[in-house]
């Protein structure tokens, strides 16, 4: 082991944790009463002074750790997030210092620094409220030395987020001019559906809420889309931390990880992955919609919007009617679908053809046809079955939805006024995102019953397991498939494109579907009560949408009222952590070191 090792910030840094927690609280403190309240002058100064401060010592505290460091090299690889905040800092600065003083007596200090540099200070103060969950996640080693199951502790923090984007979202200036607050009923509904990534909701984003209410509902859905534990895991990455076997445990019942090194790059492909796709995205968007009427600013917060709530499958609109008013633009129909796609398809399966691809030999591969048989190299391993029944399934129900569509809406449905092209770009539209997101390009209320059924059954398949979807996923399906065609084949074993299925994979499967098939029944049951006049068939495709994290709806989310709002939070909630593992979660305490084999005893079922 080398003697040296590289030293961490509590080694070099001019302040020690505590004191970073402070000042954490208080970039925290000012963020939220600059962007959720509307003060005074005075008040404005008094903040503007404040986050003048904090970046001047963020940037301080990381150039007196550099100077100090041993290795300045090893340290600036463990700080690079500081470092590239620093550098930032050091620009803008320079560069708002000459154009303060060309502008003297024009302009006063404190709106100067609001007007040319808002960016700058709203970068530094997240990064210090994220820097706190880091040093909070710290300080907490008791309780993750408590022994709490990890399914638990996944839910408990989906739940404090949850609490944390209600109380954003009732801040005076979360809610756009001259439009009233959120109550606490519409905040918490609204920050449960973007936590969960539904898209169920109760307020048109793009009327009720203000700039800073919108960008607070995309960070949301953001975290909840790529996994919370996994942002607060890359960040402890980030700061040089070495994780504990209790957070790693955490990692593997969020993000499906068997290995406990596949954690670091599983990490980097869900955030670097996510982000680049998104961007991709908002930039496809945003050239697909430049028609020269809309402003750069407004139209680039639009693009981004919806392709973050696209690839996370959120489904959160600007618009009251969704995406209809785009129902048979190409551009905008196959970006929204190809995003929505990929973030259902499940981040093992995208680790796995990531790596694939990288690994992939051209030369190899011609050589391969241009030998003979015995000179041949050997083919490369196929890949695993959960990467084949998750693009299989994936295709195979896009497909079968498109068909659906096709006939029975564009032959005999609500579709069979328009053209060829209009039917394709529709049915191409919801095939792509019926499973797991919330948009829709023409009204699902239009819909006829037999292909709402289809939507129903779709919605209860859902995407890939470890994705940004929910449901029953396709995996699971493919397993209970799988599992029905041995019992009827007479088989002891459950065998699957010459691999045979553990039974405890089997046994998890039938526990899923039976955990799901329950929270619907509850919820279903619990609307029925909470909305006796809403129609059965509402209630029920309400009650699939709200486990299965979809987000399509026939319009009775508004019309259930508070209480059967609240049991849809809970469906949603419960839907997006998943039955089993929240059952696991609330029962492996009471699992009893070793075992003890029991005689056997027929049972006539069926």
């Amino acid at each position: 082991m080398p003697e040296y090792q590289a030293k961490t910030r509590r080694d070099v840094a001019l302040l020690n944790d505590t004191e970073w927690i402070g000042l954490g609280l208080l970039a925290i403190a000012a963020l939220i009463l600059e962007h959720g309240f509307h003060l005074s002058a005075r008040w404005v100064a008094v903040l503007g002074w404040v986050d003048l401060a904090l970046s001047g010592i963020c940037l301080f505290d990381f150039l007196g750790g550099l100077v100090f460091a041993e290795r300045r090299r090893q340290y600036l690889r463990s700080h690079f997030v500081e470092g590239a905040l620093a550098l930032w800092l050091i620009v803008v600065f320079s560069a708002a210092a000459i154009r303060f003083v060309a502008l003297r007596g024009q302009i006063g200090m404190m709106e100067f620094l609001h007007t040319e540099m808002g960016l700058t200070i709203a970068l530094v103060q997240v990064y210090l409220a994220l820097h706190v969950g880091v040093m909070i996640l710290g300080a907490l080693r008791a309780f993750f030395a408590l022994n709490c199951p990890a399914p638990l502790l996944v839910a408990v923090s989906y739940v404090a987020v949850i609490l944390a984007g209600s109380a954003l979202l009732m801040l005076p200036k979360a809610s756009a001019d001259g439009v009233p607050s959120l109550g606490w009923m519409e905040a918490f509904f609204t920050s449960a559906s973007a936590v969960t990534v539904t898209g169920l909701t109760i307020v048109d984003a793009g009327t009720r809420l203000s700039l800073f209410g919108q960008s607070v509902l995309m960070v949301l859905f953001q975290i909840g889309g790529i996994s919370l534990v996994a942002v607060v895991a890359l960040l402890a990455y980030t700061e040089g931390r070495r994780m504990s076997l209790q957070q790693i445990n955490v990692l593997r019942a969020t993000l499906g990880i068997t290995d406990v090194k596949d954690v670091k790059s599983l990490l980097r492909l869900v955030i670097g992955f996510a982000f680049a796709v998104e961007a991709v995205g908002a930039c496809a968007l945003f050239l697909a919609l430049d028609d020269g009427t809309r402003e750069f600013g407004e139209l680039g917060f639009w693009s981004l919007f919806h392709a973050v709530s696209a690839f996370c499958s959120a489904g959160f609109s600007l618009q009251p009617d969704s995406l209809t008013r785009w129902a048979v633009d190409p551009a905008v129909n196959l970006t929204v679908a190809c995003l929505v796609l990929l973030g259902g398809l499940g981040f093992p399966v995208l680790l796995e053809l990531v790596r694939r691809a990288r690994a992939f030999d051209l030369g190899r591969w011609r050589k391969r046809n241009s030998l003979n048989l015995a000179e041949r190299p050997p083919y490369p391993q196929p890949l695993s079955l959960q990467t084949r029944y998750s693009v299989g399934g994936m295709l195979l129900l896009f497909l079968v939805g498109f068909l659906f569509f096709w006939v029975m809406e564009g032959w005999f449905g609500a579709w069979r006024d328009l053209g060829a092209g209009e039917t394709f770009w529709a049915s191409f539209f919801h095939a792509a995102i019926s499973r797991t997101a919330g948009f829709n390009s023409f009204p699902v209320e239009e819909f006829g019953r037999p292909m709402l059924v289809v939507v129903m059954g779709l919605m209860v398949i859902g995407a890939g397991p470890i994705s940004t979807g929910g449901g029953l996923k396709t995996v699971t399906f493919a397993v209970l498939l799988q599992t029905l065609r041995a019992y009827l084949g007479g088989k002891q074993v459950v065998v699957a494109n010459n691999r045979t299925i553990p039974t405890r994979i089997v046994l998890a499967a039938v526990g899923v579907l039976l955990l799901y098939l329950a929270v619907l029944i509850f919820t279903f049951f619990a609307l029925s009560i909470a909305a006796p006049d809403v129609p059965w068939e509402a209630s029920l495709f309400e009650s699939i949408s709200a486990v299965s994290t979809v987000g399509l709806s026939l319009g009775a989310t508004s019309q259930v009222g508070s209480a059967g709002q609240l049991f849809l939070v809970l469906a949603m909630v419960v839907g997006r952590i998943g039955p089993l593992t929240l059952a696991i979660g609330l029962m492996s305490g009471r699992e009893r070191a070793g075992s003890i084999s029991y005689p056997q005893e027929e049972l006539i079922v069926g």
